[in-house]
């Protein structure tokens, strides 16, 4: 990870224009981890926004009041899709941005859509990250999009590693639009 975010710094910029582009007014994010993404959303959060953190081992939420403007409801909710977190992330619906990055395997990533899919608003984007593998077979992100694609529009945010960047072969950043 650099600086607590584990996406490639090309990526994420471009993933940053667009937030702050589209200035959603409810974003949720599955997987926060060291919570590097979540600063994002916090830091550039749109006047009003709330911000629903889901992770079943939130690793440094001391550092999320640091990020969070006065006026960015932040909800943070220990557990996982599929269980625990799936009633206090429903309560916030719809949201206009939802980042998933949380388990990565096949029934992890489906568990993530399955409660999120239905909870974005009409327009809005569902972001899902690591679709792009190096040196692995295709990552459960990957094949999730694929299907998604199918049905959807959207994109691929795919930029090369920098040699610098400590990465585990996963990168990339689909965007689905609703």
């Amino acid at each position: 990870m650099c600086n607590g975010v584990g996406q490639n710094p090309a990526e994420l910029d471009k993933v940053r224009e667009l937030y702050v582009a589209r200035k959603p007014k409810r974003v949720l994010e599955i997987g926060v981890w060291f919570g590097g993404t979540l600063r994002e959303w916090l830091e550039n959060a749109t006047d009003g926004a709330t911000v629903v953190a889901v992770d079943p081992e939130h690793q440094a939420p001391n550092r999320y009041p640091e990020w969070q403007k006065p006026d960015t409801n932040l909800v943070v909710v220990v557990g996982r899709t599929g269980g625990s977190a799936d009633e206090k992330t429903r309560e916030h619906a719809p949201y206009d941005w939802v980042f998933i990055d949380g388990d990565h395997s096949p029934d992890g990533v489906k568990n993530d859509i399955a409660l999120t899919l239905p909870l974005v608003a009409e327009g809005g984007l569902l972001l899902l990250h690591d679709i792009a593998a190096e040196g692995y077979p295709p990552l459960a992100p990957r094949l999730e999009f694929d299907k998604l694609m199918e049905t959807h529009d959207g994109w691929e945010i795919v930029e090369p590693t920098p040699d610098w960047f400590p990465s585990d072969g996963g990168h990339g950043i689909g965007v689905v639009k609703l």
